[in-house]
């Protein structure tokens, strides 16, 4: 388990990890209680569960994203892009859509509804629902105003023109509740200056919009109206520097971005300004010497197109050595140690192309060797120097004994 403490009292994200390294569960901490969203990840990457907290009470849980005896989707599941922000949201049966599904935005918005059944597009669930369009006018009979209603709620979009039918202003509404503010042309695109706001009405990105999509730069807030992330857009992707930062405003990361990918250099620290992870992107790929913070140690090493290669180094939170091996392309190669906490090898591993090949050592605590396997070809075929018959073997013997039983 990882945790962020300030002045002995637990803050920010809290982070629950699987035996073998990967993130199961992350909690919310403000001033020492559980406050806000929580997730839960199965080992394929999955979110299957969301939390919502208050002040240390678990409010509620939703189950997400299963999969039937037959691996396919079904129930409720929902998907996010990068930043989170939740993109679509819809039932499955048997693997196929099934139901009324809710697309957003990239800021979390609702932006259009589709209805399925069993995996085939019915029609806009929009054209399903009465909408009422709404309009006044100036005193010379020139549109004032025009919006969109349904069941007496005012939802969609808001447009406002001067007395000569110009369009100078606009919003965006769900269930009588505005969103956001900005113009919104006679086209459907986004166009100019936007803030867009959360639940509780305060401010959280504002930014420019050129033919529906995101341009220059943008900043996003928390309830507080500090800034939290903050960067530039180019037709609607991530392009050029972008800057996170944590709830007391200290530097959180540092990234750069080319057409929508990682491109350039990359840096993050933790909530106290301790160095957690730091190397270069190209074209969305980890490139060159990286050093990184991987649950409770650090590993420095080299990446080629995204993969580790040539020599590895992990170290403890205490800054002794805990493992030395290579790498080729993602693969392990050739000698992999690791060290015991006292600074003694705990045991050696060879590998070839990621296959285990040769012997391996072990040894205890006053550095005595423990044991010894050997492999061949991925198949261990010693123990303590004693042959072990291989599997192809074993499945050999069997079939000679059926053949033999009358």
């Amino acid at each position: 388990t990882e945790r962020v403490f300030e002045q002995g009292v637990q803050v920010g994200i809290q982070l629950d990890y699987d035996p073998s390294g990967w993130i199961k569960k992350r909690t919310p901490f403000k001033t020492g209680k559980t406050h806000g969203w929580g997730r839960e990840w199965a080992e394929d990457g999955r979110v299957i569960a969301l939390f919502e907290y208050d002040e240390g009470r678990l409010r509620s849980t939703q189950r997400i994203n299963a999969l039937d005896d037959q691996n396919r989707k079904t129930g409720i599941w929902m998907e996010w892009n990068s930043m989170e922000r939740k993109i679509e949201e819809g039932p499955w049966l048997a693997g196929k859509r099934n139901g009324i599904f809710k697309f957003y935005d990239g800021f979390g918005q609702l932006d259009y509804l589709e209805k399925y059944e069993f995996g085939e597009i019915v029609k806009d669930v929009e054209a399903t629902t009465p909408v009422d369009v709404r309009t006044t006018r100036h005193p010379n009979g020139v549109i004032a105003t025009k919006s969109t209603y349904s069941e007496d709620a005012l939802i969609g979009v808001f447009r406002a023109y001067d007395t000569t039918g110009t369009l100078e202003s606009g919003a965006l509404y769900e269930a009588n509740k505005k969103v956001a503010e900005g113009i919104t042309n006679e086209e459907g695109n986004r166009t100019g200056w936007w803030v867009w706001f959360d639940e509780m009405g305060n401010k959280k990105a504002s930014g420019n919009y050129t033919a529906g999509k995101e341009e220059g730069k943008w900043e996003y807030f928390n309830a507080l109206g500090d800034i939290i992330q903050e960067g530039f857009f180019k037709n609607g992707l991530y392009h050029g520097d972008w800057t996170w930062y944590y709830p007391n405003k200290s530097l959180h990361r540092k990234e750069q971005y080319r057409k929508g990918k990682e491109n350039g250099e990359f840096i993050e620290w933790n909530i106290t300004g301790e160095l957690l992870n730091q190397g270069v992107y190209q074209n969305g790929l980890k490139q060159g010497d990286w050093i990184e913070d991987v649950n409770d140690h650090r590993e420095e090493g080299a990446y080629l197109d995204g993969m580790k290669d040539e020599e590895w180094k992990h170290f403890n939170t205490d800054g002794k050595q805990s493992f030395k091996g290579t790498f080729i392309f993602g693969l392990p190669d050739g000698k992999h140690t690791f060290y015991q906490e006292k600074g003694g090898v705990d045991h050696i591993e060879r590998y070839e192309g990621g296959v285990k090949q040769g012997k391996w050592i072990f040894y205890n605590s006053d550095n005595l060797i423990e044991q010894t396997r050997e492999y061949r070809q991925g198949e261990l075929i010693k123990v303590d120097g004693q042959t072990i018959k291989t599997r192809r073997e074993k499945r050999a013997d069997r079939d000679l004994k059926r053949t033999k039983t009358p």
